[in-house]
């Protein structure tokens, strides 16, 4: 298929279509050739009907070609936000768009974020309850506004995700400032305070 939202019919459809068309009538004025007129009217129906067997069976693999990349793409977009709130992976800003955009679950949690501006080697790190919902606003407008700013000035983020379940830290609290620590998001970064106490 060209595009998910480009024609129903796959070029390859349009073609194996074109050519049992092609070839119901060929068989056609074969059988009116040999056969007579008569024996042309049964024949015509029997190949116009074979081309459409031919036709749905086209659009049937064409159509789970389809189901498959967005099974496929639905598995990868799994895999890619496991990875990032266990911490071991960085998504870009339009890679968490694009994951946050397409999923049709609510892919909220508690944790902590970190965002690293990469021009400016600068940390902010954040903690919500509602982690995905917090990085989208820092990114919109509705959060840090230094962040937002560099961002919108061209600056290039990535992010990173810790859910609080899996580190072993009692509170929000505890783990955000064991990140302000690590990152030094305090003294060279987007953070106004060491978190909080």
């Amino acid at each position: 298929m060209n595009s998910e939202r480009g024609s129903a019919i796959p070029k390859a459809s349009n073609v194996g279509l074109l050519a049992g068309i092609i070839g119901g009538g060929l068989s056609v004025a074969i059988i009116i050739f040999v056969l007579g007129p008569d024996a042309a009217l049964p024949i015509g129906i029997l190949s116009v009907s074979i081309v459409v067997i031919l036709f749905g069976i086209e659009f049937i693999k064409a159509n789970n070609r389809i189901n498959e990349r967005r099974r496929e793409e639905q598995r990868r977009k799994t895999e890619m936000f496991n990875a990032l709130v266990n911490g071991v992976r960085e998504i870009t800003v339009n890679e968490f768009f694009s994951m946050r955009n397409c999923s049709t679950r609510n892919l909220n949690f508690s944790g902590v974020y970190v965002l690293l501006n990469q021009t400016r080697n600068m940390y902010y790190v954040g903690q919500s309850i509602q982690i995905m919902d917090r990085v989208h606003s820092h990114f919109t407008g509705k959060g840090n506004g230094d962040v937002y700013a560099d961002y919108k000035y061209g600056n290039s983020f990535v992010i990173k995700l810790i859910r609080l379940e899996s580190r072993g830290y009692g509170t929000l609290d505890e783990l955000e400032r064991e990140c302000i620590a690590r990152y030094d998001a305090y003294s060279r970064g987007y953070n106004k305070t060491r978190g909080n106490y």
